[in-house]
């Protein structure tokens, strides 16, 4: 019994999502059996052992971030001696960097280790403006903070 190949149709103008998808993947130039190909997406999508130290550091982080901002902002709100005006602007950066983690590194760890976007234009755009808007004031607060010194 012979098992079913599967063949590189790009030139035929392919209506099908997800052979467009294997085709680009994989780059497969001659037919193959469908096994060999789903192994070769197999070991694409699978994480090797780096990225597998990428998706703990991210974890600890994701988790430490979240922790560390949401007790900030609860040790602020909850005492009332805490309420300064320095104090609220440090919470707003808490609060800031929480949706910062909370939005951009999910996606970010996703694209990293399986070097492939899955969500979609939009979300491309959100956490791209997120992750460089992040960055933006740190010159001008930097000169202000060294001008008042």
């Amino acid at each position: 019994m012979s098992e079913t190949l599967y063949c590189n149709n790009s030139s035929n103008g392919l209506s099908n999502e997800s052979e467009k998808f294997v085709n680009t993947c994989v780059d497969i130039e001659q037919c193959v059996p469908l096994s060999m190909c789903l192994t070769y997406i197999e070991d694409f999508v699978r994480p090797t052992a780096l990225e597998w130290v990428f998706i703990a550091l991210y974890s600890v982080i994701f988790i430490l971030g979240l922790l560390g901002n949401g007790l900030v902002c609860f040790v602020v709100f909850r005492c009332r001696h805490m309420q300064t005006a320095v104090n609220i602007f440090i919470v707003n950066l808490a609060i800031a960097d929480f949706m910062v983690i909370l939005v951009c590194l999910p996606p970010s760890l996703l694209a990293d280790t399986t070097e492939t976007w899955y969500l979609g234009e939009v979300m491309c755009k959100v956490v791209h403006f997120l992750q460089v808007k992040q960055y933006l004031p740190l010159p001008s607060n930097t000169l202000v903070s060294v001008s008042n010194v």
